[in-house]
């Protein structure tokens, strides 16, 4: 997430060929099957936490969240619930995010940088808080291939779906 960061701040340079791997909602099988994968191939990748969901039922526990965040996967804000925050007020969404960055970091013991609003959804109050809340990058989802000249608190992404084969992913990575 920084090196997208950097790039999207600064214009640094990326490699010609390079995905984002970003996890959401914090589901358990992200710490059985893809942590592992990561793990193994050296890879990097982010987790979208819904902070509210920790240990609860096919969510990841707190010491699950740790060791990831220790060995290059970043735990990062999915807010509390995930609701609409466009159905929320301006100081709702402050408390969602805000109450899921606390609850995070103090799991981890890193900041929280970056947050994905739940189901894509937002509006400008939602930015808004997301700026005062200091995040540097805010998340979309399934908005398409993200580009420098995105808002940094609306970047794109594209949704794989445990549905798409192999050459489904592949179109999806190659959309311009």
């Amino acid at each position: 997430m920084d090196e997208l960061y950097a790039h999207v701040n600064a214009h640094t340079a990326l490699p010609d060929k390079v995905v984002v791997i970003t996890l959401d909602d914090g589901y358990f099988d992200n710490y059985t099957n893809a942590y592992p994968v990561l793990k193994k191939d050296g890879l990097k990748a982010t987790v979208f936490m819904i902070s509210g969901k920790i240990g609860t039922s096919n969510y990841m526990v707190a010491s699950q969240l740790k060791e990831m965040s220790q060995n290059g996967i970043d735990i990062e804000d999915h807010t509390v619930t995930h609701g609409y925050l466009s159905k929320m007020t301006y100081s709702q969404q402050v408390a969602e995010l805000q109450d899921s960055k606390a609850s995070l970091e103090q799991i981890t013991g890193k900041p929280v940088l970056y947050v994905a609003y739940p189901y894509g959804d937002y509006n400008a109050n939602t930015l808004r808080a997301a700026q005062a809340i200091g995040y540097k990058l805010g998340f979309l989802e399934d908005g398409g291939t993200a580009a420098v000249t995105d808002p940094q608190l609306e970047i794109r992404r594209s949704y794989v779906s445990a549905k798409d084969d192999l050459n489904a992913f592949i179109k999806i990575v190659q959309a311009k």
